[in-house]
């Protein structure tokens, strides 16, 4: 069995999204693997409300390299993440010096995109956590060069969307915290958190990437507010870890004064906001092991 070069991970929740965006996601990846960007590429896509009938039909729609689960039930978004890292991990085709990726079903890849992605993995054997923007006019222009990341940097590109990680880490680290996310009660976060702990399990081994490299519509003002509860609950719960973690807590308390400024977010949204990641920070930070970002209470 050939060694696969690259693993997506995405998932979908087919009452809600449609397969459009999907499909649009699976074919810009199709003609970077035409174009042989990649050597070989596995992505495993999770089907949310969607039964095995359904799923059949989508299966011969997709290429061989697309690997689908499906559940009948509604998952949060790290849950979701996590039960496609379990099926990873559980693979003998796993290859822990490949990449992965946590592609939205809305995103897509310009050309070149993938192909830059697996060139700075491949020519820099110690990269573990490459970093990105995304947004609605994507280019691989700027991809030929990989700067030296801070932790801020890291925190400020590390939206799943546009995140690479190393195989190994991703194992290490055993996955997204289920107490943030998307159908949690903290919405939003799992992202900075996971960034978070990335960082620094890649003891200086982190890279971001110029410009925008993912394709995804560009962020809605009203979600920055709807997201910030979760972002600033992992943010507090990493507090005790560096003064780049204490600096970037800071920042983030205000840019959330700046979002009432702007009209963003009522005073009252920062003050509960404030008051929920206070009270959420201790019972996130008891649970930062590999086994620990499981607990979902």
């Amino acid at each position: 069995m050939s060694r696969v070069s690259a693993f997506l991970l995405t998932t979908c929740h087919l009452q809600k999204d449609g397969l459009d965006d999907l499909l649009r996601l699976i074919g810009s990846v199709d003609s970077a693997l035409l174009q042989q960007e990649l050597d070989s590429l596995q992505h495993i896509i999770l089907l949310q409300g969607c039964g095995s009938g359904r799923r059949s039909q989508i299966e011969a729609r997709v290429p061989p390299w697309v690997r689908l689960l499906s559940t009948a039930r509604s998952l949060s978004s790290p849950a979701a993440r996590n039960a496609m890292l379990d099926h990873l991990l559980a693979d003998k085709g796993f290859n822990p010096d490949a990449f992965v990726g946590f592609p939205d079903d809305d995103c897509w890849y310009p050309p070149g995109a993938l192909a830059c992605v697996a060139r700075h993995f491949e020519t820099k054997p110690g990269l573990q956590l490459l970093v990105s923007r995304y947004g609605p006019s994507p280019s691989a222009a700027e991809c030929v060069t990989a700067r030296r990341a801070s932790l801020q940097q890291a925190l400020s590109r590390g939206a799943c969307a546009a995140l690479f990680v190393r195989a190994a880490l991703v194992a290490r680290l055993g996955g997204f915290h289920e107490l943030l996310g998307l159908g949690t009660t903290l919405c939003g976060g799992e992202d900075t958190e996971f960034v978070h702990r990335a960082f620094h399990s890649a003891k200086g081994e982190v890279a971001y990437v110029p410009g925008m490299l993912v394709g995804h519509a560009a962020a809605e003002p009203a979600k920055k507010a709807k997201y910030y509860e979760g972002g600033l609950a992992a943010l507090m719960a990493h507090s005790r870890s560096s003064s780049a973690a204490r600096v970037a807590l800071t920042r983030k308390i205000v840019v959330g004064g700046w979002l009432v400024v702007r009209h963003r977010m009522s005073p009252s949204q920062y003050f509960r906001a404030l008051r929920k990641a206070r009270a959420s920070a201790p019972i996130l930070r008891a649970g930062l092991s590999a086994t620990g970002v499981r607990q979902k209470v």
